[in-house]
């Protein structure tokens, strides 16, 4: 059969089709945006606003007087606000950016804070009046020289602490000064393993390698002061601001690999990385704040801000597990094992408490059942327990069925009135199961934690008298 001009085309349209397809493929896995920071909250001195950085709008709108400075916890709950008008550290609700508490009030500004890792504290400093540790158990509290910065190292730790005259180290627990150096700094920033501490000083820059408990000064440089600093959550770039210019060094080579220059009728205050380290975002001091792609370090958008720049972060991602772990605990305030008579109320003495070990896991209602039962083994995934109104091996108690809202840690269940053992129960040793997720309403990590069971003894009235 004699090839023809539509035998070529029919011969080669497979594999350009799948050629094409192939490379639509990579092309859209390699432009896919990374998973990273939905939210920047800005803070312009009058006002606060929270932008959502897939369409670059405003998402939230903040009323204040003086917020100078803003910390998010690490897991994303949280925002830390320093408030110089009301001179109090306010914490706020990040989903809807409602007050929660107000962990410091004081009768100066709160210039600095920051989260610890753990999320459990907020380092505040107040000027005149010195470092604050709130959220620690007491609190704590340091005169120092005002504060021009402060950060926990990543380790929890440690906190560092930038002054007009010197560098202080302090350690959380003791609660204790730990070093100091002269150097006259205007900001500084941790790499995210704590071996290395850049500064920014009024005349350039410096960093310290902290490996192994050491403290050299690896670089240091003389050139225009260095007023902020940025490092991405990976380590790799190190964003040094100047007053109209921005460096971005690799951070382990101490190498510069862009300058971002402005005119210098402009004036930039502040540089953050995103949480995945895509953007970093440089803020003019009154006009605008600029976004650039780290791939390539081109702009990628430039928003209009209305006011004077005060801080900015990014909101941390918060990637939710994809099961929880729930698990029960079951404790008598009597020795055990207790003894109960048949018809016996069992609610004194007894502590009920449902587990959920994973961190920041959404708020589910989580059915707990308190079962009798001759032996401590339970049926996994377990199931919901039957009502009986006569005793039946495995039955659940009456009254024994909680539905528990709870999100992470640990709840204690108040009891119910009513459950008692059947009157018709034989003497003998049972156990009383505390059946966490009864039912398997949800898909756990781990569905051979969810029984804990206390023993006890039902004993047999010798007289008649009125139970309990």
């Amino acid at each position: 059969m004699k090839n023809t001009p539509i035998h070529h085309l029919l011969r080669w349209a497979l594999p350009m089709a799948l050629a094409i397809g192939v490379g639509c493929l990579f092309f859209s896995f390699i432009n896919t945006p990374p998973v990273d920071s939905k939210e920047i909250t800005i803070s312009m001195g009058t006002k606060v606003i929270v932008v959502g950085t897939d369409t670059w709008s405003i998402k939230k709108e903040l009323e204040s007087k003086e917020i100078v400075d803003l910390a998010y916890s690490n897991n994303g709950r949280y925002l830390a606000i320093g408030d110089c008008f009301n001179n109090s550290v306010v914490k706020l609700d990040a989903n809807g950016y409602t007050q929660v508490e107000i962990p410091l009030e004081s009768d100066r500004c709160p210039v600095k804070v920051d989260y610890s890792p753990g999320n459990q504290q907020i380092a505040a400093s107040v000027i005149g009046r010195g470092l604050y540790l709130l959220g620690s158990n007491p609190a704590h509290e340091a005169t120092l020289e005002d504060a021009v910065d402060l950060q926990y190292r990543p380790d929890g730790k440690e906190i560092a602490i930038a002054t007009k005259k010197e560098l202080q180290i302090w350690t959380v627990s003791p609660f204790a000064l730990r070093a100091k150096d002269d150097y006259e700094l205007n900001c500084l920033a941790y790499t995210p393993d704590g071996e290395r501490l850049f500064m920014g000083t009024r005349w350039g820059w410096l960093v310290q390698d902290l490996k192994a408990g050491e403290r050299k000064e690896l670089r240091k440089t003389k050139d225009e002061a260095v007023k902020d600093i940025a490092i991405d959550s990976k380590g790799k770039w190190v964003a040094m601001l100047s007053s109209h210019k921005v460096e971005i060094f690799d951070a382990s080579l101490l190498r510069l690999v862009k300058q971002i220059t402005f005119p210098q009728e402009i004036t930039i205050k502040g540089v953050a990385f995103s949480d995945k380290g895509a953007w970093l975002a440089v803020a003019e001091q009154r006009d605008a704040i600029h976004f650039y792609a780290t791939s390539n370090w081109s702009e990628v958008k430039t928003l209009p801000i209305t006011g004077n720049f005060w801080a900015m972060e990014f909101k941390p991602v918060v990637i939710a597990p994809v099961k929880p772990d729930y698990s029960a605990v079951i404790v008598s305030m009597i020795k055990p094992p207790m003894s109960l008579y048949p018809g016996s109320e069992i609610k004194k003495g007894l502590v009920v408490s449902l587990k959920q070990a994973i961190p920041d896991f959404p708020k589910q209602t989580v059915t707990v059942d308190l079962v009798l039962r001759s032996k401590k083994a339970y049926t996994v995934p377990a199931p919901l327990a039957k009502p009986s109104n006569s005793y039946k091996d495995g039955m659940l108690l009456n009254n024994g069925r909680y539905e528990v809202d709870i999100k992470d840690g640990m709840v204690n269940l108040k009891l119910n009135s009513g459950m008692v053992i059947p009157r018709d129960t034989p003497e003998g040793t049972y156990y009383l199961l505390a059946v966490a997720d009864a039912g398997n309403k949800h898909p756990e990590s781990n569905e051979r934690n969810n029984v804990a069971y206390l023993e006890i003894k039902v004993k047999k009235r010798v007289d008649d008298r009125p139970v309990n």
